[in-house]
C-alpha cells in the first residue's frame, strides 16, 4: 500500500505513559484523533494492560516466561483507528471496550499464530473476524507468541463507506457479537496487509511528522483499511453468537468485575458465585473455558497480580509479608516461590524497584 505522502522522520517519537495519560480527555472526545497514535513496548504486564486505549483491560500471565509485548495504535481520524497487540507468552486478556459519544464496532482478527488464540472459549482460527461493541467484554487467551489485529470503526463512518463503495449499507456487518467467515483467504490477507501498513506508521514517523502530513497521506491509508475491511465483511458468512454463549460471556465479565471490586479483600469462590448469581459448577465451567485454568487457579493468579501492583506502588514502610497477607497468601515461602515462577523475580526485588 503506497503512503509516499507521509514524510520520513529521522527518529521515532514514542509517547511515554504520561503522554498517553495526558491525552485522556482528548481520547474521550475524539478517540480517532491522530495525536493518539503511539508505538510502545513493555516488559511489565500491568503497564501494558493500562496503556491499551479504548477500554478497560486486564492481563493475567499463564506461565513464568519473561513478559514482552508491543502495542501499536494508529488513529486515522474520521472514525477509524487501527490497533495491534503482540504478545510473547501465554496470557489471559480481559477486555471491556468503551465507546465515545457515537456508536462504534471493534473488529478483531489474528495476524500471527491464529491457532494459539482463543476468544470467549472459541478457537480464533485463520479464517475468522470477530465483532464486538462497547459493553461487550471479550476474554482472550493466547498460547505462546501471537499478534492480534484490531480495527475500531465508528458505525456512521463504516455505513458511509459501504454506501459509497457498494451502493448500500449491508446491515449484517453491524451484527454484534458475531463472527465473520470470509469467502476466500485472499481477502483476509489483504486486510492483514492493510492493517500492518497502518499499524507500523507510528514506528516509522514521529507524532510531529504525522501532524504535519495533512489529510492526503492519512486519507490514503484510512481508505485502504476501510475498503479491505469491507471486502472481508460484505460477502462473509455471518455467525451470530448464541444467547447461551452471550450469557456465559456476560457471566465471565461479571466474575471479573467482582474479583476487581474485592481486590483488597480476596473473595472466596463460594462468595463469588453467590454475588455473581451462578452455581459453582457453572462458574467452574465458564472460568476454565475462558482462561484455561480452574476457578481456584484463576482466583489465585488474579490475587497474585494485585499483589504485584501493590509491591510496585508500595511506600517505604511496606513489607512483602504485609502485601502477601493482604491478598490471601499466608505462607511467605510459598508466596515467594509462586511469585517467582510467574514473574521471574522474588517479590522483594519488585518491592525494592517500586520504592526506588
Amino acid at each position: 500500500m503506497p503512503h509516499n505522502d507521509i514524510p520520513q522522520g529521522n527518529s521515532t517519537s514514542i509517547p511515554t505513559r504520561e503522554d498517553v495519560n495526558s491525552t485522556s480527555d482528548l481520547c474521550e472526545q475524539d478517540p480517532y484523533a491522530l495525536s493518539n497514535s503511539c508505538f510502545r513496548t513493555f516488559n511489565d504486564a500491568g503497564h501494558f494492560a493500562q496503556a491499551i486505549p479504548g477500554g478497560r483491560f486486564g492481563l493475567t500471565l499463564d506461565d513464568g516466561r519473561e513478559f514482552a509485548s508491543t502495542l501499536r495504535v494508529t488513529s486515522l481520524t474520521d472514525g477509524i483507528a487501527v490497533r495491534g497487540v503482540s504478545l510473547s507468552q501465554s496470557v489471559s486478556l480481559r477486555s471491556e471496550f468503551t465507546g465515545g459519544d457515537n456508536p462504534s464496532t471493534t473488529f478483531l482478527f489474528p495476524v500471527l499464530s491464529a491457532r494459539n488464540i482463543v476468544i470467549d472459549g472459541r478457537s480464533f482460527d485463520d479464517e475468522l473476524v470477530i465483532s464486538r461493541e462497547p459493553g461487550q467484554s471479550p476474554f482472550m487467551r493466547t498460547q505462546g507468541i501471537t499478534e492480534i489485529g484490531c480495527i475500531v470503526v465508528r458505525q456512521e463512518a463504516l455505513r458511509r463507506a459501504a454506501d459509497m463503495l457498494y451502493g448500500h449499507e449491508f446491515p449484517k456487518i453491524f451484527h454484534c457479537p458475531a463472527s465473520f467467515v470470509p469467502p476466500d483467504r485472499e481477502r483476509l490477507e489483504a486486510l492483514r496487509s492493510a492493517y500492518l501498513s497502518a499499524s507500523r506508521i507510528p514506528q516509522q514517523h514521529s507524532i510531529a511528522a504525522l501532524n504535519s502530513v495533512g489529510k492526503t497521506g492519512i486519507r490514503s491509508v484510512r481508505d485502504n483499511v476501510v475498503a479491505s475491511l469491507l471486502e472481508v465483511l460484505v460477502d462473509s458468512q455471518v455467525k451470530r453468537d448464541h444467547l447461551a454463549h452471550q450469557r456465559q460471556t456476560a457471566h465471565m465479565a461479571r466474575i471479573d468485575r467482582l474479583i476487581e471490586e474485592h481486590r483488597d479483600e480476596p473473595i472466596g469462590l463460594q462468595k463469588l458465585c453467590e454475588e455473581a448469581g451462578i452455581a459453582l459448577r457453572t462458574a467452574e465451567s465458564i472460568i476454565r473455558n475462558r482462561s484455561g485454568m480452574t476457578a481456584l487457579q484463576y482466583l489465585k493468579r488474579r490475587s497474585l497480580a494485585f499483589a504485584r501492583e501493590n509491591l510496585l506502588q508500595a511506600g517505604p514502610e511496606t513489607t512483602v509479608t504485609q502485601v502477601a497477607m493482604q491478598h490471601g497468601f499466608f505462607h511467605l515461602g510459598r508466596f515467594s516461590g509462586f511469585y517467582r515462577s510467574v514473574y521471574g523475580e522474588l517479590p522483594i526485588a519488585t518491592l525494592k524497584r517500586g520504592i526506588w
